[in-house]
């Protein structure tokens, strides 16, 4: 938690997004081979290995530990919600390697994810995803809530929240969650907040 981001991360993230998909992302380190970035410091880390080696990596941050002029902060408008900030964080950097994306990997370090951050008493956890990821989000338990911007060479995004107590909309939307929400007491009264915005 809160600590450097391991080197094997590192170097996945940088594979798939800069020699993998081409994209230029300030954080990345041609010469080492690692892309890194300034919220990785506090953040916490999940990663799925095989034989030793990292296959999938997803970082978690908590709200309360940006800085105020942080970027993320207009990109999803976190005092529309009528939550502390220490009960918020951010999904990003999910990345997962080629051999693996056919396998169950992403929803489960989605899963451990969740599990970690609720455990912890976590109400909102916010993402931005491709057009193209949205309706994989939806499922999971995940709402859109503002308009999507293009950003940078990333293309469009859309924000998205997922309230994490909200048993009632996981059930509505079968998510692969449910197990996992389930374990945890439910929080109606933000869903019924959410309803009504």
């Amino acid at each position: 938690e809160g600590s450097v981001l391991p080197a094997a991360l590192a170097r996945l993230r940088y594979d798939v997004y800069v020699r993998e998909f081409g994209r230029g992302l300030p954080g990345a380190d041609d010469e080492q081979g690692m892309l890194v970035e300034e919220e990785d410091g506090v953040s916490t880390h999940f990663a799925a290995y095989n034989d030793g080696e990292v296959v999938a990596c997803l970082r978690l941050t908590p709200v309360d530990a940006l800085r105020t002029d942080s970027r993320w902060r207009a990109n999803y408008d976190f005092p529309a919600f009528p939550v502390a900030e220490q009960n918020m964080a951010v999904l990003s950097r999910l990345v997962v390697r080629e051999d693996h994306r056919n396998t169950l990997i992403a929803p489960q370090l989605l899963a451990a994810a969740y599990d970690a951050y609720r455990a912890a008493d976590g109400e909102l956890l916010f993402l931005r995803c491709a057009a193209n990821t949205v309706s994989l989000y939806e499922v999971m338990g995940f709402r859109r809530y503002m308009p999507g911007s293009v950003a940078g060479e990333g293309g469009f995004r859309l924000p998205m929240v997922m309230i994490t107590g909200d048993w009632t909309y996981f059930e509505a939307v079968k998510s692969t969650l449910l197990e996992n929400v389930q374990q945890f007491p439910p929080n109606v009264t933000l869903g019924d907040w959410f309803e009504e915005r």
